[in-house]
């Protein structure tokens, strides 16, 4: 099982890639950005996972912002989130 976990700030967004193992979970990929230097979450998340094949099983993201019908405004950025894309 493969887990897409990212906490996303206005100054700075911290991706992970994890993958579970025997007795534990194992890092597979870290990647810390400037968040404004970016359009939105998915291009991150897109660099993160080139070079990693196979499927992500499961995702949790925390991003400061309020939520309604499943898409999250980041507050101290211009992105919209859609938890269905």
């Amino acid at each position: 099982m493969r887990i897409l976990a990212a906490d996303v700030g206005g100054t700075k967004t911290i991706v992970s890639l994890f993958e579970g193992a025997p007795g534990g979970w194992r890092e597979l990929a870290t990647r810390t950005v400037v968040s404004a230097a970016y359009p939105g979450l998915a291009p991150i998340l897109t660099e993160l996972l080139e070079g990693h094949d196979g499927d992500v099983d499961a995702g949790a993201f925390g991003i400061a912002g309020p939520v309604a019908d499943d898409h999250c405004e980041a507050t101290n950025l211009p992105w919209i989130v859609d938890a269905r894309a």
